[in-house]
C-alpha cells in the first residue's frame, strides 16, 4: 500500500506539472496575440526596411504557394496536413470456452481474438508560403510554427472477410490548412537574403509563432477555453497528489 501511494503521488504530481506547462504555453500565445497589433503587409515590409527585425508581428491575408501539398484523403491542396489512421483486426479462431494467448492476441471465451491496434500518424508542411493582402505580400517560413489545422475528414470503416471471418475496423481522421484561404500569422519579423520574412525567432524558440485558419478572435476564444480547462485539470491533479501525499505520510 505504501509503494502504491508513493507511485500515485509521484504520478499525479508529474501529470499536474505537465498539464500546467501546456496551459502556461497556451496563455503565452494569448498574451502575445493581445499585445501585438495587426498590421497590413505593407506596414510589416516598412518595419523590415527600417531594420526593426526580431519583433513580433501579426498579419491576416490570403495564403498562396507555388508547390502546395495534396492531403491524402480529402485531396485538398494545402499548406500542411496531418492524418491519423487507427486500424483494429478481430478474427474468429474457434476456441470457445477458453481464454488464452495466440500470436500476441487475446482469445476470449467466445473464441474471438482481438489483435493489437495499428496506429499510423503522419504530418507534413510546406517549408514556406506567401501571405498577401491589398497592400502586398510577404513570405512565411513554417519551421517551428504551431499550425492550427481545420478538420477535413473523419470517417469510420468496418469490413468483414467472407473467407477467413476477419473483421477490420478503421478510423481515419485528417486535418489540413487549405491554400488560397484566409490565414492568420503571428510570427517574428526576420530577413532572408535581404527580403522580409515571417518566421520562428532565431534565438528564443519559445516565442509565439502561430499560423491559423481562424481569425484572431476565434483563435483567442478557442485557446482561452482550452487553457483554462488545462489549468483546472492541473489543479485537480495536484490536489489529488497532495491528498495522496497526506495519506502516504500517515501510513509512514
Amino acid at each position: 500500500m505504501f509503494m502504491f501511494l508513493l507511485f500515485l503521488t509521484f504520478s499525479l504530481t508529474i501529470a499536474g506539472i505537465i498539464v500546467a506547462i501546456f496551459a502556461w504555453r497556451g496563455e503565452g500565445h494569448i498574451i502575445a496575440m493581445r499585445e501585438t497589433e495587426t498590421l497590413n503587409i505593407a506596414q510589416v515590409v516598412e518595419q523590415h526596411r527600417m531594420g526593426r527585425l526580431g519583433q513580433t508581428v501579426e498579419v491576416v491575408g490570403t495564403s498562396e504557394c507555388e508547390m502546395p501539398l495534396r492531403a491524402p484523403y480529402s485531396s485538398d491542396l494545402c499548406l500542411a496536413f496531418e492524418y491519423v489512421v487507427n486500424e483494429e483486426h478481430e478474427r474468429n479462431v474457434g476456441h470457445g470456452g477458453f481464454r488464452t494467448r495466440h500470436h500476441g492476441g487475446l482469445i476470449t471465451n467466445h473464441g474471438r481474438e482481438i489483435s493489437s491496434n495499428h496506429l499510423n500518424i503522419h504530418a507534413e508542411r510546406v517549408p514556406r508560403f506567401y501571405v498577401h493582402d491589398a497592400s502586398g505580400r510577404i513570405m512565411v517560413e513554417t519551421q517551428g510554427a504551431k499550425i492550427d489545422l481545420l478538420e477535413s475528414m473523419a470517417r469510420f470503416e468496418s469490413y468483414t472477410g467472407i473467407i477467413n471471418d476477419v473483421e477490420r475496423e478503421i478510423w481515419r481522421e485528417e486535418h489540413n490548412l487549405p491554400v488560397g484561404n484566409r490565414v492568420y500569422v503571428l510570427a517574428t519579423l526576420g530577413d532572408v537574403n535581404g527580403e522580409p520574412v515571417l518566421m520562428r525567432h532565431p534565438i528564443d524558440p519559445q516565442r509565439s509563432f502561430l499560423i491559423s485558419y481562424r481569425d484572431e478572435q476565434s483563435y483567442l476564444n478557442h485557446t482561452r477555453l482550452r487553457t483554462y480547462g488545462l489549468y483546472i485539470l492541473s489543479g485537480v491533479l495536484i490536489s489529488a497528489a497532495v491528498i495522496s501525499g497526506i495519506l502516504l505520510f500517515l501510513k509512514a
